[in-house]
């Protein structure tokens, strides 16, 4: 079903004595930067997520490893070699974020005939053998023992025809940021709409992406050991998407209970 914009997120975090001797901190970001529709949109978010990642390292002093796949490197092949070769030790921080066009099949496309049994997007990269699915993504990227591991995909084929509202800059809890990255460990699983629901594109970034990282950069006044919940909570609330002269359209995100523990 192509089109469908997904955003995924998957914490791992194998606990240490410490947090505090996090080392490096991976970043792949994958922007289908080429496409005609999306193309400007799937920029823009790569380019959130190099600012945000940039503001975690400062904050928590990890070294940031930055990989960039867009462009004419766009590709399945790419995608999923840089998953398979990239190593973690068990301190560091692995953040995977693709951008670009998804889609839920019926069938499982590596395997015809067989229902697809996750309820998450595949990515619609070339060649087509070869589409990975978000939670395959994310199982690997969690076998590879880091502390931490966040992975999100932001897929769509729609920009709206309307011009976006920038969001208010409302500053940088950095002492909670800091708690989010260092203090936690478990996993989370984020698709930014449910399953037969389209998900929406400004020229400038996801919807869901906007609002997401608005949370992330504004973590919620509340103790730290809440942190991770009441970024879900909000990141579950329906998004009602308008368009001149059309009736608005809900996007539900979808997510199910996470499985995290706070480590002070």
């Amino acid at each position: 079903m192509f089109g469908k914009l997904a955003a995924f997120l998957l914490v791992c975090a194998l606990c240490s004595s410490s947090p505090a001797y996090s080392q490096t901190l991976h970043v792949i970001s994958v922007a289908d930067s080429n496409d005609g529709p999306i193309g400007a949109g799937t920029a823009a978010n790569s380019k959130a997520l190099q600012s945000y990642a940039s503001l975690v390292a400062t904050l928590t002093k990890l070294s940031l490893n930055f990989t960039q796949i867009s462009g004419d490197k766009f590709t399945c092949t790419e995608i999923l070699k840089s998953v398979a070769e990239l190593q973690a030790k068990p301190n560091d921080v692995i953040m995977f974020y693709y951008s670009g066009h998804g889609f839920a099949p019926e069938s499982d496309p590596s395997r015809p005939g067989t229902a697809a049994a996750s309820l998450f997007p595949w990515f619609y990269c070339n060649p087509a053998a070869s589409r990975p699915n978000l939670e395959a993504i994310s199982k690997e990227l969690k076998a590879k023992g880091a502390r931490l591991v966040i992975t999100v995909a932001d897929t769509c084929n729609v920009i709206l025809p309307v011009t976006e509202t920038p969001l208010a800059a409302k500053g940088v809890i950095e002492e909670r940021i800091r708690a989010m990255f260092l203090n936690y460990k478990g996993s989370i699983l984020i698709t930014s709409s449910k399953r037969e629901q389209a998900s929406w594109y400004y020229p400038s970034g996801g919807i869901f992406t906007a609002k997401f990282f608005q949370l992330l950069r504004d973590p919620p006044d509340i103790d730290h050991s809440k942190l991770w919940d009441a970024i879900l909570e909000k990141a579950r609330e329906k998004i009602m998407v308008s368009s001149p002269g059309q009736r608005p359209i809900i996007q539900e995100p979808e997510i199910p209970v996470p499985e995290l523990v706070f480590v002070r």
